[in-house]
């Protein structure tokens, strides 16, 4: 992974049956690195939950409250 000081903030959002613990590495690599980065866990959810009816207007609701408060 190629990253650098400066580099945009990356938010996960996984569901609870969808392995959150797979992306740890990436995330502790963008946190040496001092890459700003968050880390939702959905409940229930599984792959591709973002676009089910149950999930997607809080998952909505969070990128915006995301890219509100990072991408200024």
């Amino acid at each position: 992974m190629h990253i650098s000081e400066g580099d945009w903030p990356i938010l996960f959002m996984v569901g609870e049956h969808d392995k959150p613990e797979r992306n740890a590495p990436c995330r502790k690599k963008l946190k040496s690195g001092g890459i700003n980065s968050e880390f939702n866990i959905y409940k229930d959810g599984k792959q591709g939950c973002w676009n089910r009816l149950s999930w997607f207007n809080e998952m909505a609701a969070d990128m915006d409250a995301f890219f509100r408060n990072k991408l200024r």
